[in-house]
């Protein structure tokens, strides 16, 4: 569907001589050219004297059939993505988009959303109001009600364009009303399942009508003439879906689309604790990762906003992983204590057994205290905060059966920890922390050699550009011969994975917000004196501070620096890892790689608003300071929205993402027992056509999406081809979240393919894609195989680009706290699917009978919005048919940093470079194909590989 405006313009007689004139030059200027454009759109001129007027002109163009060349079985076999098109021959379809065309989407469409406490939550709420004030501020809400404003425009009205008020009595408007042209617009899959959630979650006020209106959660009046029905919310027509490249959309009605959302609760924690006979060997893990030290190179800022974001964060979950384990072991020695002086049972328990009797929310929450006895080998010299313990299953998407599991497990963990004598001292997590404090710091107090530059013209925060030389570990001078700071980033596209050009930014900072997160949560001081420097990364990849005018949307005056949401698209329901388009642009038009990083990211968001909250919570509280309380508001608004853009980002992530094939009739929307699915809505609405669990034509067999484009969905990775590879990218990192993203079916359905590639290649292991593979083999119900595998995972696997974000301490925390599964997925007896160890035979007798793929159908087709029009490889950048000969061994000087930075790509784990092109700069685990001569729509036209001898560890 696309709408256009043009500007016809109007001849005046006039008797003055015409007049030249510059946009936004005379009276009506508004901010330069950028204010003529504005007033341009408005339908006037603007210029000097004679002032002509204009006519708009709006043409609202549909595409009544996918089908061109009547090849494509999806779109020309009367395919309708598996929701009742019954119109065989489309006219009814043409006839209903012709009945609607009058009406567009104006040119202030919106999108906005505000917060509250969801109904039968606010009893609990309030009852942990006064706990929460000293240490988090007022409880953050369950959901969020998120509503499109399509600004619906008639083209039919009087002085053409005017605004359509759905409950206008104005003539006009009734005229159009009862012609049928309300505003045609399609709902995606996960709108369609976001819309028939929404009514599980009970009423909620419409944020504009202080409480009076209709329930704003009902999407679709009951029918076309119901006139009591006056929630202005779209009304559908299920038998018109079509099909697109990710699945059925579906026509719907109206001037305003809203739905609920409900927020997920961000910890750093999991929901339960480590299983207490994992607690020996994660402990033993812990004493030697919490004397991780971060690369020189990063410690001065030099170098590239990915990796170094990852170090940092690794370094981060580290530290809280530990805090758990001391918070376990203060815990039981608190208890013990308590128990000596007549204290009774410790007072969590006897919550807990409460929840057992009939509390709404199994929540445990064990406060510090200065109280407790300290084993004998704690350094008492040594001053290190301590941190609350919180486990809440209430967050968890696969929590154990009832709350007497998690209820019988804590004293367990608690008395594993407490026995122990290897715990690290105080001591080393006071030295990790600074270590991490200072790594945080010096990407954002001016003084990285790599800096980051404001960017005006797009507005936005982007790294300078590194040229490292690998033999001095250093940038190369940014200083050009006039003494000016030049920012190689800026000149190549490849350099950075493209930060330069805003590719890839939530991927980067979210990994060096969270590793914030966790400074500022054991240091609230350093939090408070950081908030500004910090918020410019949050800024530039989720501004919330851009008033939607609902309560709870933050109000201001909005962020005039940066854009709101820049990744977002909330229409797709996801992110877009793509910035400014190389040239010429990639065909297939935007992509993002990693749902599971753009998931990430925003949960860093939302912990390091959590964090903040507290911060400036606890400054208020001890001043007695009123003035924080602003602070609190955006600490809290950056919470809030990191939540709403994590949950969107979920809830898209596992519908497009996550492939369930065709004959698998499991919902994919949500829980099973919602109320309005599969047509079982209240009578006051319409069934919802919920699209199928299969989204994808049978022909794509793979349970994942590696790549996803505008028009093209791909089964590889920018940087391989191999199915781990696929996998992998779609699971890192490993962190309290990755419970919610990563539904148990589908991780049971995807494992036997995921580790029969990993089992195939020693890749998998040597990169570290393999820890990944654990992790899922935890996930399945296999979580001592997994534990027992861990530890042979080589340290160097730790140190690759697959692994590198990650330590064995995380691997371990993550598999011990994967939730009991009832039914595990069954492997075979003698061998468990794991990563293949170097010189190790490479069966695949470890998976599931049978599951292993060939290797001829590892490098799947990519499903191709044209279908018949494209081959696939145009812009795929890898190639499995490209041999090695054509990406010869690198010259000297790239492989030394110089020629342009293009010597910066990791020698292990992507060593093939693309020396010309779109993609020039850019790295790649295998070959990069190599457009032939004359053809100008491949990404890369010449490539090299990156020996041994260009260093290690790049």
């Amino acid at each position: 569907d696309a709408s256009s405006t043009y500007e016809e313009e109007e001849e005046e007689e006039d008797d003055d001589d015409d007049e030249e004139f510059t946009v936004g030059e005379e009276e009506g200027d508004v901010g330069g050219a950028w204010g003529g454009m504005e007033d341009r759109g408005r339908g006037r001129r603007v210029g000097g004297g004679g002032s002509e007027e204009a006519r708009r002109l709006t043409v609202r163009i549909a595409l009544s059939s996918n089908c061109t060349s009547g090849r494509n079985p999806t779109y020309c076999s009367g395919g309708d993505g598996g929701v009742g098109n019954d119109d065989d021959d489309g006219s009814e379809y043409e006839s209903l988009l012709r009945a609607h065309s009058d009406v567009y989407p104006g040119p202030e469409t919106s999108v906005g959303y505000d917060f509250f406490s969801l109904p039968g939550k606010e009893t609990e709420d309030e009852d942990e109001d006064d706990e929460e004030e000293e240490e988090g501020g007022a409880p953050p809400p369950g959901a969020a009600r998120v509503k499109f404003d399509w600004d619906a425009r008639s083209m039919s009205l009087e002085d053409g364009g005017s605004e359509i008020e759905e409950d206008d009595d104005d003539d006009d408007e009734e005229e159009v009303q009862d012609g049928g042209n309300h505003l045609l617009m399609f709902a995606l899959p996960h709108h369609m399942d976001a819309f028939a959630d929404s009514p599980s979650y009970g009423g909620v006020p419409d944020s504009d009508s202080n409480g009076d209106s209709p329930p704003s959660y009902a999407v679709i009046p009951a029918d076309d003439d119901d006139d009591d029905n006056d929630h202005g919310a779209p009304r559908h027509f299920c038998h018109f879906c079509q099909p697109t490249l990710t699945g059925p959309a579906c026509p719907f009605f109206g001037s305003t689309w809203s739905y609920v959302e409900p927020l997920p609760t961000l910890r750093f924690t999991a929901s339960r604790p480590p299983v207490p006979e994992m607690i020996p060997t994660l402990i033993d893990a812990l004493a030697k990762d919490i004397d991780y030290d971060i690369p020189a190179h990063y410690r001065r800022g030099a170098g590239d906003t990915y990796f170094s974001g990852k170090l940092l964060a690794r370094l981060g979950r580290v530290l809280m992983i530990g805090e758990e384990l001391r918070g376990l072991r203060r815990w039981w020695w608190e208890e013990e204590e308590e128990e000596d002086d007549g204290g009774g049972d410790g007072g969590e328990i006897g919550e807990h057994s409460a929840a057992r009797d009939g509390a709404e929310s199994p929540f445990l929450r064990r406060e510090r205290s200065a109280a407790g006895r300290h084993r004998p080998d704690e350094d008492e010299n040594a001053d290190f905060p301590s941190l609350p313990l919180e486990y809440d299953l209430s967050s968890a998407t696969s929590p154990p059966s009832d709350v007497d599991a998690l209820a019988n497990l804590v004293p367990s963990s608690r008395a594993a920890a407490a026995d122990s004598s290897d715990l690290p001292p105080s001591s080393s997590f006071v030295s990790a922390l600074e270590r991490l404090r200072s790594g945080v710091e010096v990407w954002l107090d001016g003084s990285a050699e790599t800096p980051f530059v404001y960017d005006a013209a797009w507005g936005g925060l982007v790294s300078c550009g590194c040229l490292f030389e690998g033999d001095t570990g250093k940038c190369r001078d940014n200083v050009n011969k006039d003494g000016q700071m030049h920012c190689p980033a800026f000149d190549d596209p490849g350099l950075n994975f493209g930060n330069g050009h805003y590719n890839d930014h939530h991927f980067h900072y979210g990994y060096h917000v969270l590793a914030a997160a966790v400074v500022a949560r054991f240091d609230p001081e350093w939090g408070r004196r950081n908030f500004e420097n910090v918020l410019l990364l949050v800024r530039d990849i989720a501004t919330p501070f851009e008033s939607t005018g609902g309560e709870g949307s933050g109000g201001g005056g909005g962020d005039h620096s940066f854009p709101p949401f820049r990744h977002k698209d909330f229409y797709a329901g996801h992110s877009w890892a793509s910035g400014i388009d190389p040239s010429p642009p990639y065909l297939n038009g935007r992509n993002q790689e990693s749902s599971s990083e753009a998931i990430a990211a925003y949960e860093a968001v939302g912990l390091y608003g959590d964090a903040m909250v507290r911060a400036f919570t606890a400054s208020s509280v001890d001043d007695d300071n009123d003035g924080d309380a602003s602070l609190i508001a955006r600490a809290a608004h950056v919470r809030d929205a990191g939540r709403l853009l994590a949950a969107t980002e979920l809830r898209s992530s596992d519908r497009y993402w996550h492939v369930r094939l065709q004959g698998e009739e499991e919902d994919a929307g949500g829980d099973d027992d919602a109320g309005t699915k599969n047509g079982e809505s209240p009578s006051s609405l319409l069934p919802v056509p919920v699209p199928p669990a299969s989204l994808y034509p049978e022909e794509y067999d793979e349970r994942v999406i590696g790549v996803m484009w505008n028009t093209m969905a791909q089964f590889q990775t920018w940087f391989g081809n191999d199915p781990f590879l696929a996998y992998g990218i779609q699971l890192l990192p490993l962190t309290a979240i990755s419970e919610e993203r990563d539904d148990l079916k589908w991780t049971k359905s995807m494992y036997p393919a995921f580790a029969s590639s990993c089992e195939e290649s020693a890749v998998c292991t040597e990169q570290g894609w393999s820890i990944l593979q654990l992790a899922v083999l935890a996930t399945v119900g296999r979580r001592s195989d997994a534990s027992e595998r861990a530890l042979s995972v080589p340290p160097e696997s730790f140190e690759s680009a697959g692994g590198n974000g990650h330590s064995l301490t995380n691997l371990l925390w993550y598999i011990a706290t994967r939730p009991n599964v009832d039914d595990p997925l069954p492997l075979n007896a003698e061998r468990v699917g794991f990563g293949h160890a170097p010189g190790a035979d490479a069966e695949t007798d470890g998976v599931v009978p049978g599951s292993a793929k060939n290797a001829e159908e590892e490098a799947k087709a990519p499903i191709d919005e044209g279908g018949d029009n494209n081959d696939g490889d145009e812009n795929g950048g890898v190639n499995v048919d490209v041999d090695d000969g054509d990406c010869p061994p690198c010259l000297e000087e790239i492989c030394r940093g110089g020629s342009d930075g293009l010597g910066h790509c990791p020698v292990k784990a992507a060593p093939y470079v693309c020396t010309d092109g779109p993609s020039r700069g850019g790295c790649s685990g295998a070959p990069w194909t190599v457009s032939v001569e004359g053809d100008e729509g491949g990404p890369c036209r010449g490539c090299c590989k990156l020996g041994p001898e260009c260093g290690d560890g790049r």
